[in-house]
């Protein structure tokens, strides 16, 4: 009896935010695992040659919560299913949190990420080098990123392609520019090498979402 009135009264709340074109889930928390394999590498020249350096992984796994305006995100890289060669090309741990705040018109991502342990692929390493690759297993990346977005049009829904917690109900579309920034710090414990880096990306799109009927949409 005295939980009743509560649920009866976010009822009403969600249905006033309610649109044609936007349902409002925000009694539901979402969680959601995805794989992918966006690995950063970077290319290197040493005496007149140029070659890759990549960290020995294949793909990242990623477990992310979402609730109302915020998310948060884990992502790591498990070593399975997977034949990774440590022997010949070292071991790699990677990290990373995110975070991501839905405010009215505006999405602010905030994220962090880690990466220890690389190699070469094309490296002309000598005959009597101990592993087939260059390994650089004191190589570490420190990534703090930032991305600000905007979207135009208040009856496309973000979230519905996103975190899920929102449905478009009628097709709509929106041009949205954003905002990249983020500082990298790459640190080589094995030569004392450092180096810093500032970058800034601006750029724009545009999104469509269309619903067929109220089961079935595409984007």
């Amino acid at each position: 009896m005295i939980c009743f009135p509560t649920l009866i009264l976010a009822q009403e709340k969600n249905d006033a935010l309610d649109t044609i074109y936007i349902e409002y889930m925000n009694e539901q928390l979402s969680v959601k695992v995805d794989v992918d394999n966006d690995i950063e590498t970077f290319t290197a020249n040493e005496n007149g040659i140029e070659f890759k350096i990549k960290p020995n992984i294949d793909y990242r796994t990623e477990l992310s919560v979402h609730y109302r305006f915020i998310s948060f995100k884990l992502g790591f890289s498990p070593h399975l299913f997977t034949n990774f060669d440590q022997e010949n090309k070292g071991k790699t741990k990677v990290f990373k949190m995110e975070t991501d705040f839905y405010i009215k018109k505006w999405i602010q991502t905030l994220s962090y990420s880690q990466t220890k342990g690389f190699y070469s692929p094309d490296f002309p390493v000598p005959d009597d080098y101990p592993t087939d690759y260059l390994i650089l297993d004191e190589l570490k990346t420190y990534i703090y990123k930032g991305v600000t977005r905007f979207r135009f049009n208040e009856n496309y829904s973000i979230k519905a392609i996103t975190t899920q917690t929102e449905i478009q109900r009628k097709s709509a579309g929106t041009f949205i520019p954003s905002l990249s920034y983020s500082y990298n710090r790459l640190v080589n414990n094995a030569t004392n090498q450092k180096l810093n880096t500032l970058s800034f990306v601006l750029s724009a799109g545009y999104l469509h979402s269309f619903v067929i009927n109220k089961k079935i949409g595409s984007r």
